[in-house]
């Protein structure tokens, strides 16, 4: 394709990855909605709680019909084409921690429904729970340090001077993140015991959430074609 044609298909895809991004944003949200239901319907008010995962039902559903109608099409494989191998593990790479970002918000609402546990001092209950955040945390860590399985493989296309500019970037707000939450983990520990382990979990989560987020709206913009 000549130029002109490709910088239209780019603006063609750029549009339809941000309707995507929207779509998964509310699908999200929608989980969200529903894990209300799960929290909310043992409390004082059982019925907003209802109502709030009758509605987070409904924005899953458009959600998912949005994603549907906004996944790759023709443009997509087009530019994939004239992409070249190393072009499209970097854009896969960035992809799965895109998506990685936004699961974090499903564990923290794990972590909110074994809230009441950690705070009545039953540990036991939640071990499952924490180990779980744990784990997907240092999953996400290690998939922006390249340290996964995947990434290892794949080094030499993905460890080049923009990618080490962005990680040092995206480490940078996870390092800031880690430092604000341990800070109140501290003054929990002090203040209000009993509330150290969520905040440490609550930590763990947004340190490495934020280190994924930075990492694949920078790499997005670097690229500056919308893949």
């Amino acid at each position: 394709m000549d130029e002109d044609e490709k910088q239209a298909t780019l603006a063609r895809e750029r549009r339809r990855r941000r309707r995507h991004g929207f779509a998964l944003l509310v699908f999200m949200l929608g989980v969200i909605g529903i894990g209300a239901l799960a929290l909310g319907e043992d409390g004082p008010y059982p019925q907003w709680a209802v109502a709030v995962a009758g509605a987070g039902g409904a924005a899953m559903l458009v959600g998912a019909i949005l994603a549907w109608f906004s996944k790759p099409g023709e443009d997509r494989r087009r530019l994939d084409a004239i992409m070249t191998y190393r072009d499209r593990v970097q854009r896969n790479r960035t992809t799965q921690l895109f998506t990685m970002s936004l699961m974090v918000l499903v564990e923290g609402i794990m972590i909110v429904g074994f809230s009441d546990d950690l705070l009545a001092g039953r540990v036991n209950e939640a071990v499952a729970p924490l180990l779980i955040v744990v784990t997907f945390s240092w999953l996400i860590v290690m998939t922006v340090m390249e340290w996964d399985g995947g990434s290892r493989k794949m080094k030499k296309f993905l460890d080049d001077e923009l990618s080490r500019h962005i990680r040092a970037r995206a480490t940078g707000l996870a390092f800031i993140v880690l430092m604000a939450g341990a800070t109140l983990a501290l003054a929990a520990s002090v203040w209000a015991p009993n509330w150290t382990p969520l905040v440490l979990a609550f930590s763990l989560l947004a340190s490495a959430g934020a280190a994924a987020l930075r990492f694949a709206l920078l790499d997005r913009e670097a690229s500056g074609d919308g893949e």
